[in-house]
């Protein structure tokens, strides 16, 4: 989630907030990591991340914070969707807790997912991978040839209800390998959440992604994740 940092006061909060979390959390979250070089100033890293606590040591699940920003995160291997929910109001509820008028604070939630997919450039194109496995393509009749693009970034956001959609693909690398990246979010917008109706954003977001990524990848496809 974010909000906005409207000057000195917020900064100076902010200075206090990420140790204040921390004693909260960390008998589960106790790995620290400062990202960010001590004499950079703290008003350059408005709504980015500062520092990221990890329950394991280069592992995860992990939360992240800085001036107007904290997020929880967790990869694929350790995913359990129960268990994550149980992470993010742990951490909120800590949040809560140490941040001052958290109640009246108006901040953007988002819920994101990103899924990689190993592509070999021999047998498919970007291209072509998206138009033979995802329920939307991109074609093209203004070069001559056959194929598809050798790389390839597609952005697009629809409104759904109060929400925001936004579909990110592109062409990137994760680690060693080569593939095709889409990132799946959702988010909601800026307004004062009381913490019950933060928990019911969450999981109805959860739940639209989960029925959007069934729709946006083709039958044969879908069911390889099974």
């Amino acid at each position: 989630m974010k909000w906005k940092i409207s000057g000195r006061p917020d900064l100076e909060t902010f200075q206090y907030l990420h140790g204040d979390l921390y004693n909260e959390l960390k008998e589960k979250f106790k790995f620290r990591e400062n990202l960010v070089p001590l004499d950079v100033p703290v008003e350059l890293m408005a709504n980015n991340t500062v520092f990221r606590y990890r329950r394991e040591k280069k592992g995860y699940p992990l939360y992240q914070i800085g001036p107007g920003l904290l997020s929880v995160n967790v990869t694929d291997e350790k995913y359990d969707w129960v268990e994550f929910l149980a992470e993010i109001n742990t951490v909120i509820d800590a949040f809560v807790a140490v941040y001052p008028d958290a109640s009246k604070l108006e901040f953007t939630p988002s819920l994101a997912y990103i899924d990689f997919f190993p592509l070999d450039t021999n047998k498919d194109s970007p291209m072509d991978f998206l138009n033979k496995n995802f329920n939307f393509g991109v074609h093209q009749s203004f070069l001559p040839g056959e194929g598809g693009s050798d790389d390839m970034r597609l952005f697009l956001k629809y409104r759904l209800n109060e929400d925001n959609f936004v579909l990110d693909y592109r062409y990137g690398r994760l680690a060693t390998d080569t593939g095709l990246i889409m990132e799946t979010k959702i988010m909601g917008p800026k307004d004062q959440y009381s913490r019950q109706s933060l928990t019911m954003w969450v999981e109805n977001s959860h739940g639209q992604l989960r029925t959007i990524f069934k729709r946006i990848t083709k039958k044969e496809f879908y069911e390889t994740f099974k």
